[in-house]
């Protein structure tokens, strides 16, 4: 597991697609789980969902198809 703070610099240049509100830069905070393979994805996917102190808002599911940037991207973000 590998957490990130976005830095001070990308909140700035994100919250200018919100017109400079920094509370609607929803993703302050990161964390990547790199697991061996799809199921696990899922598993912890519908984990993560079931909590109930979490209010999962979105979420983007690239392990099927991979991202329309890149295919080879694998991926599910929950927001």
């Amino acid at each position: 597991m590998k957490f990130r703070v976005k830095s001070e610099e990308s909140i700035k240049r994100k919250a200018l697609k919100f017109d400079g509100d920094i509370a609607k830069v929803y993703d302050l905070i990161g964390i990547r789980y790199v697991l061996l393979n799809e199921e696990y994805s899922s598993l912890l996917k519908e984990s993560i969902t079931n909590i109930n102190c979490f209010e999962v808002k979105q979420i983007k599911d690239y392990t099927l198809s991979g991202h329309p940037d890149d295919p080879s991207y694998k991926a599910i973000h929950l927001r």
